[in-house]
């Protein structure tokens, strides 16, 4: 009775120490500033981050640095010329922040990505032209069947890729259900679709809500069973 108890506990333990893990490995980085560039390099969009006591948290001291340097060396957030702070193209006309960011190869538009999805009417990707925002594409758009997600402590992905074509005036994406799309990158117009290809099924979670503690648990009594025969 005291070995089944003192298993029932270590086991409870080890439930929790991974749940704590999960959430800790599940949390978004605060905004950092950062830079992307064109396929051929000949322009680059600057993000620049807000200010905030928790600005680039997680990276490495000489990576952070540069990184809250861009706000030194560029006045503001937009397309710039061959990463030149003298040659601004265009600006962001509002405040925002996203952590990644497609740029075309002329410098006129990028597609902003959205940020970690938690809500199915959470905005997946937009097209900003010129500093203009073009159109906003939510994910629910996108998502025919709402278990193809695969889930996690807090948030959900849905993308299975996304990319500029090599022509560059293209968006595509491809969902985890089977889906894809195409977009104009300057018009933000659907240019193709393709619905899914099967039915999706449930995905499992991350965070132990579906089979990730469950799992643990049998594997740890199996092994507790394995060494106690061993005996």
């Amino acid at each position: 009775m005291y070995t089944r108890r003192v298993k029932k506990t270590c086991l409870s333990i080890v439930c929790v120490l991974w749940a704590s893990l999960s959430v800790h490995a599940d949390t978004v980085l605060p905004p950092c500033s950062h830079v992307t560039f064109s396929s051929d390099r000949s322009f680059t969009f600057v993000m620049l981050a807000p200010k905030s006591e928790y600005e680039c948290v997680g990276l490495s001291d000489p990576e952070a640095a540069e990184r809250k340097a861009l706000r030194t060396r560029f006045k503001s957030s937009g397309m710039y010329e061959n990463g030149d702070p003298a040659r601004l193209k265009w600006a962001a006309t509002s405040d925002w922040f996203a952590y990644q960011i497609l740029v075309t190869n002329d410098g006129e538009a990028i597609v902003r990505m959205g940020p970690w999805a938690r809500n199915f009417s959470d905005e997946a990707f937009s097209f900003i032209r010129n500093g203009t925002l073009v159109r906003t594409v939510a994910i629910d758009e996108l998502i025919e069947n709402e278990s193809s997600v695969k889930r996690s402590v807090s948030h959900f992905m849905w993308s299975d890729g996304f990319g500029l074509t090599s022509a560059g005036d293209r968006f595509f994406v491809n969902t985890l259900e089977g889906a894809s799309y195409q977009f104009d990158v300057k018009t933000g117009e659907t240019v193709s679709s393709t619905p899914p290809k099967t039915a999706a099924a449930p995905s499992p979670t991350s965070d132990g809500s579906n089979g990730t503690c469950s799992f643990t648990l049998i594997f740890l009594t199996a092994f507790a069973a394995f060494r106690t025969k061993a005996r």
